[in-house]
């Protein structure tokens, strides 16, 4: 019943009935005393309430959610890393740069260290580029952005199909947002042009 509900709240917020998918991801983690599938849980929220909150709650959440990470995978691992990933990418969605470079520093880190599939070290690497970036956005950080999309783009087939287009999706954002502080009007219309392909 547990997993029914994780699932059934997962695929209400993937397709934007965010309010459904956080009651129903609630109802689960009410159901579950497991320490790993709340963690689970807890990062399928946190990119929720991205939605819903705004940055000083969503700060505490991030912290609430990097101590119960921390508690359950106290040594270097593959979880452990993509916990740090999705804390890091709540703190991109709310311009909280500097968190998020920490974060993604740590998980690359960890992902040097422990065997982890290539494609969330390229989710990894192109957040990092993207915290980099907004931080000190110049041609140098935005070369390094476009080599992380890249990365990402070559691992397209290895994303499971049900984040596949949120990740794309969120990289051409941050892409397109790039560009344009720096006035490269051809390239944000080709990534604009990349994710009205991508979302039709």
């Amino acid at each position: 019943m547990t997993a029914t509900l994780i699932n059934l709240g997962i695929n209400l917020k993937d397709a934007g009935k965010i309010d459904q998918g956080i009651e129903r991801l609630q109802e689960a983690l009410a159901r579950t005393t497991h320490p790993a599938t709340q963690l689970v849980i807890g990062g399928h929220l946190l990119e929720a309430f991205v939605h819903r909150f705004d940055s000083e709650r969503m700060r505490a959440e991030v912290e609430r959610y990097l101590g119960q990470l921390r508690k359950v995978h106290s040594r270097p691992s593959g979880d452990l890393a993509e916990g740090l990933t999705v804390a890091a990418r709540a703190c991109l969605a709310l311009k909280l740069m500097s968190e998020a470079e920490a974060l993604l520093r740590e998980s690359a880190e960890i992902q040097s260290m422990v065997p982890v599939d290539d494609w969330p070290k390229a989710v990894t690497v192109f957040s990092l580029a993207a915290a980099i970036s907004a931080q000190a956005n110049s041609d140098v950080t935005y070369t390094e952005l476009v080599t992380g999309f890249d990365k990402l783009e070559n691992c397209r087939d290895a994303i499971p199909v049900h984040v596949r287009r949120k990740h794309l999706a969120l990289a051409l954002q941050q892409l397109i947002e790039a560009a344009t502080a720096l006035g490269k009007k051809a390239d944000s219309d080709r990534w604009k042009s990349a994710l009205d392909e991508l979302e039709n």
